[in-house]
């Protein structure tokens, strides 16, 4: 269980570090302003994962970072040292490309080896993930029920980042936006290869 003592600092500090009241928190990540309200003054101990979620993604935080005891220090890009950023055409041979790649973003949470970076391109996975949001995948896992992974199809150029629905024995792949184009719910099939597990994610303010 998640320890939420901190939320209310922690997201009042970030409101005022951002410039943001509640109204104006609510309209960018699509929380209910009075959900927002109460979280801030420690008037609910047991808010939804997926509200929580919401607010680290769009502060650049992990869930843990939000509702724990610790700065809230702005990350920077770094050409020597970090992990690195690999292109949506190269999750399959992600261990590889990785090494080759140049474009990096500096890291102080983990020294995983299989952890490689994606950055989002483009608007069809808001609210919860905006453009330019950094998405640290472990490329050594298997996704569980209602976890958010990369997926290669062997007949598409690109990946595709999906939260995964298990039931039974078939797991379904649901867009983050439903609205977006090109947005439907599948089944995993076999021309489909999981490229790994969103661990955290991070959004980096320009």
């Amino acid at each position: 269980m998640i320890n939420i003592m901190k939320i209310g600092k922690n997201l009042k500090e970030l409101m005022h570090k951002h410039g943001l009241n509640t109204m104006e928190l609510s309209r960018k990540t699509g929380i209910g302003q009075p959900v927002i309200y109460r979280l801030a003054t420690d008037e609910t101990d047991n808010p939804k994962i997926t509200t929580l979620l919401t607010l680290a993604n769009f502060f650049g935080l992990t869930v843990n970072q939000l509702v724990g005891d610790r700065t809230f220090d702005k990350k920077v890009f770094s050409t020597n040292s970090g992990i690195n950023i690999i292109s949506w055409e190269s999750t399959e041979n992600w261990f590889k490309e990785k090494k080759l790649s140049n474009k990096k973003i500096s890291d102080n949470v983990t020294n995983n080896e299989n952890i490689y970076v994606l950055q989002i391109e483009d608007c069809s996975m808001e609210p919860l993930f905006v453009k330019d949001t950094l998405l640290f995948i472990d490329g050594s896992m298997t996704p569980s029920h209602k976890s958010y992974a990369v997926i290669k199809n062997r007949y598409e150029k690109k990946a595709i980042f999906r939260q995964v629905i298990i039931e039974r024995a078939t797991q379904y792949l649901v867009p983050l936006n439903l609205n977006a184009n090109n947005s439907s719910v599948r089944e995993f099939s076999r021309n489909d290869k999981y490229c790994g597990v969103l661990v955290q994610s991070r959004r980096i303010f320009v």
